[in-house]
């Protein structure tokens, strides 16, 4: 049985932002530029990565779609992944240019994709996020996010975010040109717990997105730098409820699956349920944070 380990840390090392909180400030123009229409038709766009090499963006959407855009959000290219996978997340590696990580839901899967040869090179599964003790059929309990973290401690590890219950998947990945996953263990993400949307590493911060509760947290990444050093596959390390609600935003926008940073501007992809619209947002840092946060948020 796993054991549950509470990691203790000093609040003013974490931040909680509760999407709810804050008033919305129509003056700044807190809707964002919809970028939706560069998109395809009919496009649900899932998630999204930012590349900082070639400094283009990649948007996954269901049934295998995948859109290659610039930073100013034009439309470059479209690509339809072979099978129709269900893609909910995705993932670069610097060390490896021209290779996307596409995770898929169900079965949990990692696609490695060349985007050059706009190509399957290989298709990774990751028995370890089904539960089949969990009442959630497996189906539904859902690869969401994934992200890599690169060089921490000489070393290179993939996080894998499964949306049912927030809990991360930690992989260190081989030095060699294939990539190779070891699973080390699961830490509980910040949070409301479940839903858990969108992974994604900025500022040496990782950034963790919840869909229903509209709500974001994020955690220094020196932090997981030192437990994953002990992490193992009997233990749960638990960050939850250590985490104060100091700084707040609020989008007030259901469906977020993706959520990116790039030098200048954050871009936000909304795939509400049902018939509710689908959205590309983009916002400069000074309008996003302005408008969802506290006044006491500080980056």
């Amino acid at each position: 049985m796993m054991k549950l380990i509470p990691l203790l840390l000093i609040a003013c090392q974490s931040r909680m932002i509760n999407w709810y909180s804050q008033p919305y400030i129509k003056s700044l123009e807190c809707d964002g530029k919809s970028l939706f229409a560069e998109l395809p038709k009919k496009y649900e766009p899932s998630d999204i990565a930012y590349d900082t090499v070639k400094q283009l963006l990649y948007v996954v959407s269901d049934n295998g779609h995948l859109a290659k855009m610039t930073v100013k959000g034009e439309l470059i290219e479209t690509y339809k992944v072979k099978g129709k996978p269900d893609l909910e997340a995705i993932a670069l590696l610097q060390a490896k240019p021209g290779i996307l990580y596409l995770g898929v839901e169900y079965p949990t899967q990692i696609i490695e994709y060349d985007i050059e040869a706009a190509e399957t090179i290989r298709t990774i599964t990751l028995d370890e996020l089904v539960d089949e003790n969990s009442r959630i059929p497996a189906d539904h309990q859902g690869l969401e996010s994934m992200t890599f973290l690169e060089n921490r401690n000489g070393k290179t590890y993939l996080l894998v975010g499964r949306q049912m219950d927030a809990r991360v998947f930690v992989y260190e990945t081989s030095k060699s040109d294939v990539l190779d996953l070891k699973y080390l263990g699961q830490f509980q993400a910040p949070g409301s717990g479940r839903d858990l949307s969108s992974l994604t590493l900025w500022k040496d911060r990782l950034w963790f997105v919840y869909d229903k509760s509209k709500l974001i947290t994020y955690m220094d990444i020196k932090i997981l730098d030192t437990s994953i050093q002990t992490i193992n596959t009997t233990s749960l390390v638990d960050y939850t409820s250590l985490f104060t609600p100091i700084n707040t935003l609020s989008m007030r926008i259901r469906g977020i699956e993706g959520l990116t940073f790039t030098k200048d501007h954050v871009f936000v992809a909304i795939d509400p349920p049902r018939i509710a619209p689908k959205d590309l947002l983009v916002y400069d840092h000074s309008t996003f944070f302005s408008c969802f946060a506290s006044p006491s948020f500080v980056l």
